[in-house]
């Protein structure tokens, strides 16, 4: 084959792997702050990879699919960002970032309050829960404890 001619299939080859190939921005930890004040890193800020080796949270830290983002003190608020969505957690929480499905930025909240603002397609799940938007600010609060047992209400028949 002539050098032409390989050239021109690999150029067909990357542009057709280019074009089926999703594109997803990283994403990364833009902000962490204790008790509303800005710092680089905590060791009560955790990220366990899908490999199981913790590893301490900071910023500017890329987060991949699968990751396990948590905090057991409360006082922490951990931002969450690409170039079109941000989801802030407030501890104590605990989410895994399961990266984009059918085309939506998706993180799984196990305990805690996130905020999401975001542009394009995202979701919060909790359990069988889902919420989700595009281009709208919304949020999800979940607890580990049980809720409070509903009050009986008793009628009373008032004689006149």
């Amino acid at each position: 084959m002539h050098r032409a001619c390989r050239g021109f299939i690999f150029l067909g080859v990357f542009t057709f792997l280019a074009c089926v190939a999703p594109v997803h921005a990283i994403v990364n930890v833009s902000v962490i702050t204790k008790d509303r004040k800005p710092i680089k890193a905590n060791p009560s800020l955790r990220c366990v990879p899908i490999n199981g080796n913790a590893r301490p949270v900071s910023v500017a830290m890329v987060v991949d699919t699968l990751d396990e983002l948590s905090c057991d003190q409360s006082g922490f608020d951990l931002e969450l960002s690409d170039s079109s969505w941000s989801i802030r957690m407030t501890s104590p929480f605990k989410a895994l970032y399961l990266g984009v499905v059918d085309g939506a930025t998706v993180v799984m909240l196990e305990t805690g309050d996130c905020t999401v603002q975001s542009s394009v397609p995202s979701e919060i799940r909790s359990g069988m829960v889902r919420l989700g938007a595009r281009g709208t600010l919304y949020g999800m609060s979940v607890s580990d404890s049980a809720p409070p047992a509903p009050r009986s209400t008793r009628w009373a028949r008032v004689r006149p």
